[in-house]
């Protein structure tokens, strides 16, 4: 029975022209909800599956026939273009110019975006501050490490390497003592400098 869903599980998935290794990944996860989660959100793929960022999903998305301003896909781009923007080594981008960047990425009005901003924030997955006549908006961090992180990432690549996860959880523990101290370990460079120095190998 089980062998039998999987089969049905990536007839349903390669029909939109997800690989077969992605889609047993796919079904991993979400089992018997795949069909309801590809179908309803495909972009949680990009949240939830280690190798699955928002191009993919938003290719997913369009061969299922998600409408382009849909508010998943509008979403996921602002979160996208947040971090694009830090690989181009920017901290935060100003609202307008995140909007603006979005905009063209998503091929949508940059006013779909405006409604947004609450629900990312409430997300964790944007952090906004006030500066002046601007509103800056940050790309949202978290720091767990420990077995029971909700990262995929963590799980797959946080152990039987020089740097695991363990150790990353213990050198946070060490050098930030209370849930303050650790939100300042990502918001601080200086801070993660030290943490950086600090490690042993």
């Amino acid at each position: 029975e089980e062998k039998k869903d999987l089969r049905q599980a990536m007839m349903f998935l390669t029909q939109y022209g997800i690989s077969v290794p992605l889609a047993v990944k796919i079904y991993q996860q979400y089992g018997n909800r795949t069909y309801q989660v590809v179908e309803e959100n495909p972009y949680r793929l990009a949240d939830d599956i280690s190798g699955v960022g928002f191009k993919i999903a938003d290719e997913i998305a369009y061969r299922i026939g998600i409408h382009t301003d849909s508010d998943y896909r509008i979403k996921s781009g602002m979160v996208y273009t947040l971090l694009q923007a830090t690989g181009e080594g920017h901290v935060y981008l100003p609202k307008d110019e995140l909007f603006q960047r979005a905009a063209e990425l998503l091929g949508v009005d940059s006013s779909y975006m405006e409604k947004h901003l609450v629900d990312l924030a409430m997300d964790r997955k944007i952090v906004q501050k006030e500066q002046g006549d601007q509103i800056l908006i940050y790309p949202a961090t978290y720091n767990d490490y420990t077995e029971n992180s909700p990262f995929p990432s963590v799980k797959e690549n946080g152990t039987d390497y020089l740097l695991t996860a363990g150790k990353m959880q213990d050198y946070i523990d060490l050098y930030a003592r209370n849930k303050e101290d650790k939100k300042k370990v990502f918001k601080k460079k200086k801070y993660l400098l030290l943490l950086m120095l600090r490690i042993k190998f």
